[in-house]
């Protein structure tokens, strides 16, 4: 019936909108680690962005901002759910896929659908990829760099806990819908079964009649013959 039809659809909507959470769930765990990252290669900046060091404070130094750059692009580069990397911008608007796709609703319509874009935070993604802090001038501009960085993470981590909120309602008015909607069909299913059980009994009296009736005419009927053989 349409109604099965309609709260198997939503089940399965409340399941991508369950996915969809759990994605955005684990590229909030990879920004999180990449935020870390951030702060510790502007604090190497910092430390770099002054004359007091000579150039073998400065290589090390460096060397250190290097190794937490890369570490930085590992992490965007593994983070993946269910095989799909979700911290290197393959799903962005203009990404190699474009942006996730989420049916959230059990029609085809614009409310039964969502999309989800999430950023590309590796090095090149933030920006960040030609920073060093080999020189004063250079470590002054890799924090102005990072400050950057560190604004776009944020401002990606607060998107996705907005998101998560949208899917967490979506979910719990689903749920709401799908008991109203089994309530209604049991209810209707109830009175379908009421009225098949009074057509029932009505059909079994007029069958009783019906035998009833013709045993009294054959009694009768009987009776005629035995009296026109007496």
């Amino acid at each position: 019936t349409r109604m099965t039809n309609q709260i198997r659809g939503m089940h399965q909507a409340n399941k991508n909108s369950r996915d969809a959470s759990n994605l955005l769930a684990t590229s909030e765990a990879g920004l999180n680690n990449i935020s870390d990252l951030l702060a510790q290669m502007r604090e190497l900046s910092v430390q770099a962005a002054t004359d007091t060091l000579n150039d073998t404070d400065r290589d090390s130094i460096d060397l250190e901002f290097q190794s937490l750059k890369n570490e930085l692009s590992r992490i965007a580069n593994v983070t993946e759910h269910n095989g799909m990397n979700v911290l290197n911008g393959t799903y962005q608007t203009d990404g190699e896929f474009g942006v996730w796709r989420i049916q959230i609703g059990a029609d085809n319509d614009a409310n039964s659908q969502h999309e989800i874009s999430i950023m590309n935070a590796t090095d090149v993604g933030l920006g960040i990829d030609g920073e060093n802090v080999l020189t004063v001038d250079e470590a002054r501009t890799a924090v102005t760099a990072l400050d950057n960085a560190i604004d776009e993470v944020n401002l990606e981590r607060s998107y996705i806990g907005s998101e998560q909120n949208k899917l967490q309602f979506t979910m719990s008015n689903l749920t709401s819908t799908i008991n109203s909607i089994e309530t209604a069909r049991s209810h209707i299913e109830d009175v379908d079964y009421a009225a098949e059980m009074s057509e029932l009994s009505k059909n079994q009296i007029l069958v009783q009649s019906s035998t009833a009736m013709l045993a009294q005419a054959n009694m009768v009927s009987q009776n005629i013959l035995q009296l026109l053989g007496n």
